[in-house]
């Protein structure tokens, strides 16, 4: 209860608001929805510009708010001893101490980082020779399957055709008087066939020679061959004034905006890369994105058609809505959204 009732506590010096606590920075944002922005470098890293850790820096919108509410408290001009000559060498001679430090780590580091990737090429490489070994056996062995192949092939021709070649020899050579007396019956009985019948055709006379009957039948081999292939893988001035702060009129004019959207329960930030003055968000920046992009213009300023378009292209080519406030003389806060849509 304690935690939830505490006031954060910053420091004013130079024209800044910085809030130096991290529970104060997480009470800001969590209970007061006041977000700020993190300019501090982290201890580890240095050099990057991504992330960034404390002081929280301050707007004074956001300063107004937690005055007016009663949540924050400011110390104002702040001012630092100087160190002594002791102190700075101290501080010194600890930095390079750490560095040193930082500098043995990053080589052990890198010394480790080379071993592992050394080890991993090594496994790497031997798993690359097992497989190429046993690709090679492989087709060295489909080399013998096919010359095993091929020479049983030839074997079973060359025994066909002595099969034959022994098939031409048993057969039973003719006489000649056998001949004589065939071929005299022959002509005899076509005589008097052709006498009997005129019109029928004469037969042809047979060969003496008859052509050798081979027992071989071409067909395909009597094997497959399977061969496996491996893969490869604004408004006018406004009275209002609080203690140790002094406001223009157009900073008292965008604090009066910024406090009516804080209190409708919106998270703002600050909106100059989107073209506007601030951002609204439905809920934590972290976790929504922003509806709304707020433009302050004065109570009787005059707005142009080019500025409307220009305000309304900046918006949507953002994914946001762009809404016009002010004040008004009765010191009521209004709002005037554009409705940007396309002509087809």
């Amino acid at each position: 209860k304690q935690w939830y009732q505490r006031r954060v506590r910053g420091l004013h010096a130079r024209g800044k608001f910085t809030v130096w606590d991290t529970n104060d920075i997480l009470t800001l944002r969590t209970q007061h929805r006041i977000v700020g922005s993190l300019i501090g470098s982290l201890p580890d890293h240095t050099q990057q510009n991504l992330f960034h850790g404390v002081p929280l820096l301050l707007e004074i919108e956001e300063v107004f708010v937690g005055i007016q509410n009663n949540f924050l408290t400011l110390e104002d001009n702040v001012v630092f001893e100087t160190p002594s000559k002791e102190e700075v060498e101290s501080y010194w001679s600890q930095q390079y101490k750490e560095a040193e430090e930082l500098t043995i780590k990053e080589r052990e580091r890198k010394k480790a980082k080379e071993k592992e990737w050394r080890e991993k090429n090594h496994q790497t490489l031997e798993s690359n020779n097992n497989s190429k070994r046993k690709r090679d056996e492989q087709k060295e062995k489909q080399a013998e399957d096919v010359n095993r192949n091929e020479e049983k092939d030839e074997t079973q021709t060359t025994t066909s055709e002595d099969s034959s070649s022994n098939s031409e020899k048993n057969v039973t050579p003719i006489s000649s008087s056998t001949t004589q007396t065939t071929t005299t019956q022959t002509v005899e009985t076509n005589q008097n066939s052709t006498q009997n019948e005129p019109n029928q055709a004469t037969p042809t006379k047979p060969t003496d020679k008859t052509p050798p009957t081979s027992t071989t039948n071409p067909q395909t081999p009597p094997f497959d061959l399977n061969l496996t292939i491996p893969s490869t893988s604004l408004r006018k001035t406004l009275s209002f004034s609080i203690p140790q702060l002094t406001f223009t009129s157009q900073q008292i004019l965008r604090c009066k905006i910024f406090s009516d959207l804080w209190s409708k329960g919106f998270y703002l930030t600050c909106a100059s890369k989107f073209g506007g003055d601030f951002l609204a968000y439905p809920g934590d920046p972290l976790r929504f994105h922003a509806h709304y992009v707020i433009i302050v213009v004065e109570f009787e300023q005059t707005i142009t058609a080019l500025d409307i378009i220009s305000y309304g292209r900046l918006a949507v080519s953002v994914k946001k809505s762009p809404v016009l406030a002010t004040v008004d003389n009765n010191d009521t806060v209004r709002y005037t959204t554009i409705d940007w849509q396309g002509v087809t």
